[in-house]
């Protein structure tokens, strides 16, 4: 097996493992934030109905509500767990990004 072909499965292997590792991680919620309800619960009013600034005027300054309303128009049912799993994605995603892009 020549050096770059076990440094890829190596790389692959680092990332089954943190993905399975996040996964066993999501079901508990720790280190995710301690906000993750309020975080939710303000889109998915505005999926209901409210409006921004009028009917939430606590948060001005963070409008990633705004961006994560559309996702409760299209799926109503998101469970905290449903992001959570996201979430993990998208990191990992990242993750994986970066080290393609760096090996």
């Amino acid at each position: 097996m020549s050096a770059t072909r076990a440094s890829g499965f190596s790389l692959g292997l680092l990332f089954a493992a943190a993905f399975g590792f996040a996964l066993y991680r999501i079901r508990f919620g720790l280190g995710f934030g301690f906000d993750e309800g309020f975080y939710l619960a303000t889109p998915l009013r505005y999926a209901l109905g409210d409006l921004p600034f009028r009917d939430e005027f606590f948060n001005p300054l963070r409008m990633f509500d705004l961006v994560l309303a559309p996702w409760f128009w299209i799926f109503p049912d998101l469970s905290l767990y449903a992001l959570r799993l996201g979430q993990a994605l998208v990191q990992l995603a990242a993750t994986a990004a970066l080290a393609l892009l760096f090996s």
